[in-house]
């Protein structure tokens, strides 16, 4: 998942659990303001910002690094897209019980 990926659902995974951008920002130890941007995708966070943000939100960052053979990332990269997709299906089946 890209960067704009994770900023724009990780909004949605906070509307989801019910936590105001001010809490974020508080677990964070970053400001609403550079959160706000973040999310709406006007400034980039930078890694050790978004570990934070992940762990804030009960999740872990897993960085691909680039290899020479671009089959094995795209698959590593497929295979995380596949299971934050199936943590967000699961998050959102519980925000409509």
């Amino acid at each position: 998942m890209e960067l704009k990926d994770f900023l724009k659902n990780s909004r949605h995974i906070r509307h989801l659990k019910g936590m105001k951008l001010n809490e974020l920002a508080r677990r964070t130890k970053a400001t609403s303001s550079f959160l706000s941007q973040a999310e709406k995708g006007t400034t980039k966070p930078s890694l050790d910002s978004l570990s934070a943000w992940a762990k804030a939100l009960g999740y872990e960052v897993l960085v691909v690094p680039k290899e020479s053979e671009e089959g094995m990332v795209h698959k590593r990269i497929q295979l995380a897209e596949d299971v934050l997709r199936g943590v967000a299906d699961h998050l959102i089946g519980k925000g409509e019980k």
